[in-house]
């Protein structure tokens, strides 16, 4: 006869007990997880190891274990009190030590699919006890990884499962990082069974290849990184089962296999499970309606602003949800929302500021310990039915949102409850309301009403097994896209246009089988200018002729001034009463203009952080019309705060007028800077300053050995004496510094921020680069680069001997090569007597790099640089990233850059510069395909050449 010992044991060794081929198991239920339906299952598995002896179920009092049910189970009925460790699973481990040690048991089962059961086992194994640990077949794979190596573990199945297969598979575009839903076909059912042999496999070559951190992580979100990363066009990503065996295919193929960037965040949106019948008969499962009803999962690349994209994505900010605050209270608040953060060890309350909630959202999307499972925004179904059965809803259920808005608004408050700022808010808080309340919840149910959280499509029909559910049609019908409404679905999408890499590249199902590019060419949303006085003129025909004392005209191109109060109109929303004025320096003599926006309350215009100021920006001379959002990409890239900006087309009163974005400005407080803050000690201030030449109406401060000028921004107006005093005590202690290679300059100036602007500084070789627009601020007493601006003449634009030649060698370096922060800047060439840019040169009487030259040659500086840009380069910059910087913001803005390109076709788009490729002014392609050549060609250059910098 065979025996079975625990490890390491012999019979009769240390307490070891003997057990027959045929052990008899006490069996342990967790009632609360497993029903009465996994009974049966749970019986057979447990007969393919041995015997039931006895079994019991722990079980909450009031259970939905009747006495029938049992079949013989002894219930162990659980009291339940609020807060405090679950007393389920301590009664499950009470009663299996029981079972061991007061009732001399050999072998028990355990049916409890939590991890928290896994010292419970090791200690009775440890004891002589078998331990048989029972799994259902949707376990999660590292729960049951987890079990299966401490003590032994079985399958079960159970009765639902196959009476609820689902009817519908999850496929994943790599190009556009979504997915759509199709019918499973019966092939689809031939792919094998799922072994865990198999699923060892996956999991070690998917850690060994870095999509995966450690072996108890989600299996699936790896499967979509690796899927997108490798090109695998319709991927079937769910059911589970179906993408493990069609990973383990092309596996097999044994080809060259990428390793994971990490870079991509996976999200899976999830909506309500329960549903009718008619769902449940066309979707197979109540994980297929939740699947299908929330759209299907996608993927983005990770930036600042993919919190605010997922929040858009998911329906808890746009239209109607414009407090961002309430919109991530919303987001916590949902049950498995919250399940997901204290997963991932976070935690989002109230009363944090909206910057620390986005942090901590951004935190759990990156997460490695979450599944990327995201449950969709509220839906408003109990609401409208509260409103209509109350006659405050004139419309009926069918009533379009801002009626339904208008009518909480009121209920809310004439019963003196507290009104929130957003539409989910209020829906939210109304539901709570009239479950809560027992007047509204007998008003709510006055009509027979099934508790299956669905309604009807708007053609009035459920859908059945043989209509097609792809995600537009969840997206279409009002409840099973939880508040969201096709006509914004563009708005949830808009943060993208922040320059934000792959974001461009993603798609938006719409319609049966018919997926398109995220923001397709045609929606690059239109920004129209209403009111005030006459736009300035659209000089189509405009030549870089000025008009000065050596030129008198005729055919002038000055500076225009522009200047009014204008409502903007976007998305159909109307904003009235914005002050707008013309803006720029030699920008301001060009036929497109550039303008600032004030608004009359804070705004999240085109979902980005809600501010008043606004500039509504393109240099004319840009034909990539992305050098700004570039820069600032690359800032961000670097782990910097930069300017966020978004793309529109202008029309004006209405005629046409080109392709812009909308950005912000820099700006202490509304989400941007946060150094801004006045003590009556200079010291513990904190102060924003600009770079540049002497600004009329700033303090400025000259400092006494480069003669640079330091603009104040903060604080306004006047400043202290003792404010005066500190700033230039400061400024000219750096330059002494800077200057002479002594005295720790390190002490003065934050290195790191300094060095992520001359990485980005090198990259761009800016003409105007170290010299102007340099935002810094200064706090506790140091210096630190702030924020980007102005790169209109950076990345190849300009190729002018005179603005690219050595310092130190008198070595001309146009294009890839030569470092920038070594080049002199202590002219501009200018108009001539013809009126024609060349003709003359405007003396500075200083190189206005000095400073940062000296910095650069700092001792210790060059070798710092070196490492951080090999650290760049290896991390966030490579030429995968770069390149993919140009091209999803191209394919966003092509068809609007080519009709402003045609709009301005008979212009001289070089401007007062010569165009280091003129052919760009011609062709947006041409335009494109020369940044992305310059941009790897001066990475190319900076490896190759780091190396000689002074170590």
């Amino acid at each position: 006869m065979a025996f079975f010992l625990p490890r390491g044991l012999r019979c009769g060794q240390l307490g070891a007990r003997c057990f027959s081929q045929r052990p008899r198991f006490s069996l342990v239920v967790d009632g609360d997880v497993f029903g009465p339906k996994h009974f049966e299952g749970l019986r057979a598995a447990l007969t393919r190891h041995g015997e039931l002896r006895k079994g019991y179920v722990c079980a909450q009092k009031g259970t939905r274990w009747t006495p029938r049910d049992l079949q013989g189970l002894e219930l162990i009925s659980v009291p339940r009190r609020a807060g405090g460790k679950d007393p389920n699973d301590i009664a499950i481990s009470l009663e299996a030590a029981r079972l061991v040690f007061q009732e001399n048991v050999d072998a028990i089962a355990l049916a409890a699919a939590d991890l928290d059961f896994l010292y419970l086992v090791e200690v009775l194994q440890r004891h002589g006890a078998r331990v048989l640990v029972l799994l259902p077949r949707q376990c999660n794979a590292g729960v049951a990884r987890a079990f299966r190596e401490t003590a032994e573990v079985e399958w079960f199945s159970f009765a639902e499962e196959a009476e609820r297969q689902p009817k519908k598979k999850m496929l994943l575009s790599s190009k556009r990082c979504s997915s759509v839903f199709e019918d499973l076909k019966a092939e689809d059912f031939d792919h094998g069974e799922v072994g865990l042999e198999m699923m060892d496999q996956l999991r070690a070559m998917l850690l060994d290849w870095g999509y995966l951190e450690d072996q108890t992580q989600a299996l699936l979100p790896a499967v979509a990184k690796f899927a997108v990363l490798h090109e695998l066009e319709d991927f079937p990503l769910w059911p589970k089962s179906l993408a493990y065996t069609q990973l383990a295919k092309v596996i097999s193929k044994h080809g060259v296999w990428k390793r994971n960037d990490h870079r991509l965040i996976f999200v899976l949106p999830c909506g309500p499970a329960t549903a009718s019948k008619k769902w449940l008969e066309a979707c197979g499962s109540s994980k297929a309606v939740s699947y299908v009803r929330a759209g299907g999962a996608f993927l983005l690349r990770e930036s600042e602003a993919v919190a605010l994209e997922v929040l858009q994505r998911l329906g808890y900010y746009g239209d109607m949800n414009e407090d961002l605050s309430e919109a991530i209270d919303i987001f916590a608040s949902m049950k498995s929302n919250d399940q997901a953060l204290q997963v991932s060890g976070l935690s989002i309350k109230p009363h944090f500021s909206v910057h620390r909630k986005m942090a901590l959202l951004h935190a759990a999307l990156v997460s490695p310990r979450v599944h990327g499972e995201w449950h969709i925004a509220p839906g408003d179904d109990l609401a409208r039915r509260f409103l209509v059965a109350r006659g405050l809803l004139a419309g009926g259920q069918g009533a379009d949102r801002k009626e339904v808005w208008r009518a909480l608004e009121s209920f809310l408050e004439q019963s003196e409850l507290p009104r929130p700022r957003s539409y989910n808010a209020a829906v939210k808080q109304l539901t709570f309301y009239g479950l809560a309340g027992r007047n509204a919840e007998k008003t709510i149910t006055r009509r027979p009403y099934r508790r299956t959280r669905h309604r009807r499509s708007p053609t009035g029909a459920e859908p059945t097994a043989a209509a097609p559910m792809d995600a537009e049609a969840a997206l279409q019908e009002p409840f099973l896209a939880e508040g969201l409404r096709p006509k914004f679905r563009f708005l949830r999408l808009t943060a993208a246009l922040s320059g934000l890499g792959a974001l461009a590249t993603l798609a938006w199902p719409s319609g049966p089988g018919r997926p398109v590019a995220l923001l397709a060419s045609d929606e690059v949303p239109t920004l129209r200018i209403l009111g005030g006085p006459d736009a300035p003129p659209r000089e189509r025909s405009w030549v870089p002729r000025v008009c000065t004392e050596l030129y008198e005209g005729p055919s002038c191109s000055n500076t225009t001034k522009w200047k009014g109060i204008v409502t903007l109109e976007i998305h159909g929303r109307t904003i009235d009463n914005v002050k707008m004025h013309s803006r720029g320096h030699s920008s301001a003599m060009f036929p497109k203009h550039q303008f600032a926006l004030r608004l009359p309350t804070a705004i999240p215009l085109l979902g980005m952080t809600p501010a008043r100021t606004w500039v509504l920006a393109t240099s004319f001379v840009d034909v990539s019309f992305q050098r700004n959002p570039l820069a600032f990409d690359i800032y961000r890239h670097l782990g910097g705060w930069a300017t966020e900006t978004a793309y529109v087309n202008v029309e004006w009163h209405g005629q046409y007028y080109g392709l812009y974005y909308v950005g912000q400005r820099i700006k202490c407080g509304q989400g941007r800077l946060d150094v801004c803050h006045r003590d009556p000690d200079p010291d513990a201030s904190g102060f924003l300053l600009t770079i540049d030449w002497a600004k009329p109406g700033d303090v400025a401060l000259k400092s006494n050995v480069t003669s640079t000028f330091f603009n104040v921004l903060y604080p306004t107006g006047a400043l202290r004496p003792q404010e005066l005093d500190f700033l230039g005590t400061l400024i000219n202690e750096i330059d002494v510094r800077a200057a002479t290679g002594h005295g720790g300059l390190q002490q003065l100036v934050d290195l790191p921020s300094f060095l992520r602007y001359y990485i980005m500084e090198e990259l761009a070789k800016d003409v105007d680069g170290y010299a102007f627009s340099n935002y810094v601020k200064i706090k506790n007493g140091m210096l630190y680069h702030a924020a980007p601006w102005d790169f209109d003449l950076a990345f190849d634009f300009a190729c002018m001997p005179r603005y690219f030649t050595n310092n130190l060698t008198g070595e001309v370096h146009l294009g890839a090569i030569g470092w920038n922060v070594e080049n002199s800047r202590s002219d501009a060439l200018w108009i001539g007597p013809s009126g024609m840019p060349g003709g003359s040169v405007k003396e500075f009487g200083m190189n206005k790099r000095q400073l940062f030259l000296n910095i650069w040659r700092y001792p210790g500086f060059q070798a710092a640089f070196a490492g951080a840009w090999r650290a760049a380069r290896a991390r966030t910059l490579g030429d995968h990233a770069l390149r993919s910087m140009v091209e999803s913001r191209s394919a966003v803005i092509g068809p609007s850059a080519r009709r402003d390109l045609h709009l301005w076709r008979n212009t001289s788009r070089c401007g007062f510069w010569h165009c280091c490729a003129p052919q760009d002014t011609q062709s947006f392609e041409e335009a494109q395909r020369h940044l992305i050549s310059y941009l790897l060609a001066r990475a190319k250059w900076m490896d190759e050449n780091v190396a000689f910098l002074k170590h």
